[in-house]
């Protein structure tokens, strides 16, 4: 700990020695400039002029004034450049502070295929926010399976998270039934949650290519904000050898995140880099 203080004691000490070596370099150039100026002018209306037309129609004075003026415009232009450099600057904090604070935003962190049993669902508490989006029979024990997506909170704030709809090949997956009171999950800063959307094992089978996904976050000023992002579905299916394990491979891809208003007139969208990785989720 003292270390790092010392550290930063330091870088500050150098800036500051800098800063103050540039100052004093400009001072004098600026008074080796006024001086060598003001000796210019006394040595050229000093001489005769040799020809009438190189005779001066005005006073030494009328001259400094020029060069004054001339000066000040040139330093106005210039603070006028680092200003704006400044503005610019304090933008691009406050940018990066509603990144962080204001504007939520999840990641997907991983993704797995998951046994779904009667017990999971109604467990008290709830261990898992299930969702149920397909077709389930919930008059036996082992009522379907699930594609368990974990989220990451990446911001600097707490958050929460909902889920509004998806599409698969024109066809809409349900809202469905949550297991949970407000099917809403809370994620602290950095926190990670898994929400199992559950289904049967013949239609999780048929999952393929893109899978379109739509959230609701909410800030802690009770902002919302629709985060959308696609799932391209390379490969799901069990495992021939071992029982109630899946093989799922999927790539999560083009984030993007709306401020949710009354007239959707408001947008600030943030495309994020794509995820090109591909997982391989074993449960």
């Amino acid at each position: 700990m003292c270390s790092k203080k010392r550290e930063c004691s330091d870088k500050e000490n150098l800036i500051k020695y800098f800063a103050n070596k540039i100052l004093k370099k400009n001072i004098m150039i600026w008074i080796a400039v006024a001086v060598i100026g003001l000796l210019v002018v006394q040595i050229c209306f000093s001489i005769q002029a040799p020809y009438k037309w190189m005779e001066a129609v005005w006073e030494p004075g009328d001259l400094l004034a020029l060069i004054g003026t001339l000066t000040l415009g040139y330093i106005s232009i210039r603070q006028t450049a680092k200003a704006n450099d400044m503005s610019k600057r304090l933008m691009d904090i406050e940018t990066e502070r509603y990144k962080m604070e204001i504007r939520p935003f999840v990641m997907v962190t991983n993704w797995e295929v998951l046994p779904v049993n009667h017990s999971d669902i109604c467990a008290i508490p709830p261990k898992e926010l299930y969702i149920v989006v397909g077709s389930c029979d919930f008059n036996k024990e082992r009522v379907g399976v699930g594609l368990a997506l974990t989220f990451q909170n990446t911001t600097a704030a707490p958050l929460l998270l909902s889920y509004k709809g998806a599409k698969f090949q024109n066809i809409s997956f349900s809202k469905g039934t949550v297991n949970q009171g407000n099917g809403k999950l809370f994620l602290k800063s950095g926190e990670e949650k898994k929400i199992v959307f559950c289904m049967s094992e013949k239609e999780i089978e048929a999952l393929k290519n893109i899978i379109n996904w739509d959230f609701i976050l909410e800030n802690r000023f009770g902002e919302r904000f629709q985060e959308s992002f696609d799932t391209w579905i390379l490969r799901i299916e069990p495992y021939s050898d071992l029982k109630d394990k899946w093989y799922c491979n999927l790539s999560v891809q083009k984030f993007s995140v709306e401020k949710s208003t009354k007239n959707n007139s408001e947008k600030s969208k943030i495309q994020s880099k794509d995820q090109t990785e591909d997982q391989n989720g074993k449960t």
